[in-house]
């Protein structure tokens, strides 16, 4: 199972964006272990190489409302 949600809000700083992941590996206790060892990780990798991407490229746009 995999749910992935983006919540995106104004805030007085700019725009916030929230990610919202949940998820169950399949395979009953193998899925477990292989959570723990590796998949949580690789997800944690995956969203943190996103936020550093998008924090480069957004961080130097002005916007004037």
């Amino acid at each position: 199972m995999w749910h992935h949600e983006h919540w995106i809000e104004q805030t007085d700083n700019g725009t916030l964006m929230t990610d919202i992941v949940s998820y169950s590996p399949p395979f009953g206790i193998l899925g477990l272990i292989a959570n723990a060892l590796f998949i949580k990780k690789r997800l944690a990798s995956i969203f943190d190489y996103r936020e550093k991407i998008l924090t480069r490229h957004f961080s130097q746009v002005q916007v004037n409302v």
